[in-house]
This record gives structure tokens, sequence and C-alpha cells, in this order.
């Protein structure tokens, strides 16, 4: 048993280290080149326009009250897809 413990706590570690990337730029596409960025951790929301070269033109935006675990759940889900 003990031989498992330092692969259980890299999983951990590694799984820790997802979420946070998770929660801090969240971005969701939309239509006609817009998308929104959401960090969880500061609760900051933009708005953003892509150009066509891929350069972003972002302004604030208000935010979405979206709670923690279930930004990881959403954000987990879209990923798989």
């Amino acid at each position: 048993m003990k031989k498992y413990v330092p692969y259980v706590l890299a999983a951990i570690c590694l799984g820790a280290v997802y979420l946070y990337f998770a929660l801090a730029k969240d971005v969701k596409h939309l239509a006609d080149s817009r998308a929104v960025v959401t960090n969880h951790w500061t609760g900051e929301v933009k708005q953003c326009i892509v150009t066509p070269d891929q350069k972003w033109a972002c302004k604030p935006a208000e935010p979405i009250s979206v709670p923690w675990y279930m930004a990881i759940v959403q954000h987990t889900f879209e990923s798989l897809n």
C-alpha cells in the first residue's frame, strides 16, 4: 500500500494544478468572433473581440455569478467534448 502513496499524491497535485488553471482563465467562444473571458479567482469578466489575425481587444463586462465548484464541473465537461 505504501508504494502507491507517491502516485496518489502526484495525481492530487496534478489535479490541483489543473483546477487552478481551469479557474484562472475560462474562455467561452461566442458567435461573430467574440469571446467571454472569466477569471473565477478574482471574479473579473471581459468581453473580447478576436480579429482574423488572432489579436484580442477586450473590455470589462458584468460578472455572471457562477459558484467556483460549478465552474470546475462545467470546464471539465467542456474540455471532454
